[in-house]
């Protein structure tokens, strides 16, 4: 539960990054980047390995760079349930995404050790 717990600060963390310091995507309050963690683990969870096993073959394809689109259609649909989040566009979304993968390993790995996956 702990490191639940753990990997959510930090994604939230990762969020309020890139809002406050990117024009990837910006937001109205601090307190919205925790309900847009909130959501953005949620889609990762239940629609991201959906969406990945039917770009499998356009993922093959391209050595696994597709999955950066993926991610970003991920962070582009945040703000459809969590008001008071923009973000910037497809490719704000997709940069977005990588910074916010970045940003939560690096946070994760400090906080989590390295036996973390």
């Amino acid at each position: 539960m702990m490191k639940l717990l753990v990997k959510w600060a930090t994604l939230t963390v990762a969020i309020y990054i890139l809002a406050t310091y990117t024009p990837a995507m910006t937001i109205t309050e601090p307190k919205v980047a925790v309900y847009a963690a909130l959501a953005l683990g949620l889609l990762n969870v239940l629609v991201r390995p959906i969406l990945k096993l039917l770009a499998l073959p356009i993922t093959l394809i391209t050595f696994g760079l597709f999955s950066l689109v993926i991610n970003g259609f991920m962070l582009i649909i945040v703000p459809r349930f969590v008001d008071g989040i923009t973000v910037n566009g497809f490719w704000w979304g997709v940069i977005g995404a990588a910074c916010i993968s970045i940003i939560t390993s690096f946070f994760n790995h400090l906080l989590l050790g390295s036996d973390d996956r």
